[in-house]
């Protein structure tokens, strides 16, 4: 199995953003499960053809889209995504 993962670079002027962090120490495979590990621009259009270009050429069976927002005390997952 084949799973993609996304983070972003910092934003509004942040140094770090934990999101394109956590990418750093994410083995490359999980129990024989391959994880292909992106870092995508902050960027609507950008980050929108990067996470399509990607899915085209990789072929995952999952992809796990993980952010950063402000003023959240916890994760808190997402129902939709923009």
């Amino acid at each position: 199995m084949k799973i993609m993962i996304t983070g972003f670079n910092p934003f509004n002027g942040e140094k770090v953003n934990p999101a394109q962090e956590v990418l750093k120490f994410l083995p490359d495979t999980i129990k024989g499960h391959r994880l292909v590990k992106l870092n995508i621009e902050t960027s609507f259009e950008k980050a929108a053809s990067q996470v399509y270009d990607a899915l085209l050429a990789e072929m995952p069976d999952y992809c796990i889209n993980i952010g950063q927002a402000g003023g959240r005390s916890g994760i808190t997952p997402e129902k939709n995504c923009y």
